[in-house]
């Protein structure tokens, strides 16, 4: 499951200035994710069925779309969840069983994933400029929660994301 928050198109003003930096589409498949597909050996006939991406956003433009876009480009069966209200996606997004992926300063996806039972989660910041300045530390520190109980610590994973590297992971 990858929460999209869809910054951008939900404050065009202000999400950078508040340090609102979502990956790119590519970057998301490839960084974040564990097993992407070779875009050269996928077909939609092979398609795996148990390699589902679900995504939320509030916000279903072009954008969102593209997310999905990659997402298929590299072997992933992904679609949009389409809710009505907030209410119906934060209770689908702490539903989740295997992974929850999604942008660290994204309380919705914070508490879905503390309240929720997902096996994996992973959080990333991206190390920016602007993050640095807004947060007043790199983003790597804003994330780097110290958790004391093992079912925690085992389940939540962090990464900090330097724009413009294509290195799974950083």
């Amino acid at each position: 499951m990858q929460h999209f928050r869809n910054y951008v198109a939900e404050m065009p003003r202000r999400a950078k200035q508040k340090a609102f930096d979502e990956l790119p589409p590519n970057q998301t498949v490839l960084q974040l994710f564990e097993k992407p597909h070779s875009a050269k050996n996928y077909s939609n006939e092979n398609a795996g069925t148990s390699e589902k991406i679900v995504m939320t956003t509030r916000v279903h433009n072009e954008e969102a779309r593209s997310y999905i876009e990659a997402f298929q480009r590299f072997g992933w069966n992904a679609r949009i969840e389409d809710h009505r209200t907030g209410t119906q996606a934060f209770c689908f997004l702490r539903q989740t069983k295997q992974d929850l992926v999604g942008f660290v300063r994204s309380t919705f996806l914070v508490w879905a994933a503390l309240l929720g039972n997902a096996s994996q989660v992973r959080f990333y910041s991206m190390n920016t400029t602007e993050s640095q300045s807004v947060l007043g530390m790199n983003s790597a520190e804003v994330i780097g929660y110290k958790w004391k109980r093992p079912e925690l610590r085992n389940r939540f994973r962090f990464v900090t994301i330097t724009p413009g590297n294509t290195t799974p992971g950083g």
